[in-house]
C-alpha cells in the first residue's frame, strides 16, 4: 500500500496546486505572459520592418539626388551648355586645308 499513499499525496498536491492557481490567478498568468511576449515580439518586428522601409526609402532618395546632380553636371559640361568654350580638344587643322580656305 506504499504506492497508493504516494499516489494519493501526488494527486492531492496536484489538486491543491490547481485550486490554488485558479484562486490566485496563477493558472492564467503564464498564458498572459505568453500573449504579452508575442505582442511585444510582433511590435518589435513591426518597428524593424518600418526602419528597413525607411532605410530603403532613404537609399532611393539618395540615388535620385545623385542622378539629378550627375545630369546637371553633364549639362554644364556639354558643348551646348558652354558654347564653343565647351570644346576640349583643339581643332585639327592641316596646313594644306588652311591654304585652300585662305585662297593660297
Amino acid at each position: 500500500m506504499g504506492g497508493s499513499e504516494i499516489l494519493m499525496k501526488t494527486l492531492s498536491s496536484v489538486a491543491s496546486n490547481v485550486i490554488g492557481g485558479v484562486i490566485s490567478g496563477g493558472a492564467t498568468s503564464p498564458s498572459n505572459n505568453l500573449v504579452a511576449e508575442r505582442k511585444a515580439r510582433e511590435e518589435e518586428q513591426r518597428q524593424e520592418e518600418a526602419e528597413e522601409r525607411r532605410r530603403e526609402r532613404d537609399k532611393v532618395m539618395e540615388a535620385r539626388d545623385l542622378e539629378k546632380r550627375r545630369k546637371a553636371e553633364a549639362i554644364t559640361k556639354s558643348t551646348l551648355g558652354n558654347g564653343a568654350a565647351g570644346l576640349t580638344n583643339s581643332p585639327e587643322v592641316g596646313v594644306s586645308k588652311l591654304k585652300t580656305k585662305l585662297g593660297e
